[in-house]
């Protein structure tokens, strides 16, 4: 009876063991941390940064905005052990349908912040655990009465809707 009790017990243990394993990988490779939110009023494109909760505004007059910014991508074993993935929001910006109209980008970053991140993306492949480092962008039509989250997952950037009101 004993024996079957200690038997038990390590059973268990590797029982809770697998699941602990099983929950650190999902939430590893199916986290979502957001990076902004996107609003517009009349011809004005508001943008949040989460991380800083720094607030920008722009006058709006394009066909579609855009969020421009740079990834850092971690072996997937790093991101199993609980690493996300890094970002930044580089800039903001509108992109028009014609095409002798070129898109207009409104920069929303500070000059040091540029020198890392040309470091990185220039020596990812030296940098031990990195899996790549790049650029991302999301694309999306202004809409009234909506706020748009970006978020940042293990392969880039994301978008879904949310009502303004």
């Amino acid at each position: 009876m004993k024996n079957l009790f200690k038997l038990f017990l390590v059973t268990l243990v590797v029982v809770f063991a697998l699941y602990a394993l099983v929950m650190q990988s999902w939430h590893g490779f199916t986290k979502k941390e957001l990076a902004a939110k996107v609003w517009f009023d009349k011809n004005t494109m508001y943008v949040q940064n989460a991380r800083s909760g720094e607030r920008h505004s722009f006058e709006f007059h394009g066909d579609r905005w855009f969020l421009h910014g740079d990834i850092l991508q971690w072996k997937p074993v790093l991101n199993f052990a609980g690493l996300h993935t890094m970002w930044r929001i580089y800039g903001v910006g509108e992109q028009y349908y014609n095409i002798d109209c070129c898109d207009k980008f409104f920069p929303t970053v500070a000059k040091p912040q540029m020198v890392i991140w040309k470091f990185l993306n220039k020596n990812d492949y030296k940098i031990p655990g990195v899996n790549a480092v790049y650029g991302n962008r999301v694309l999306q039509l202004p809409t009234d009465n909506t706020v748009f989250y970006v978020y940042v997952t293990t392969s880039g950037f994301s978008i879904s809707r949310g009502d303004l009101r």
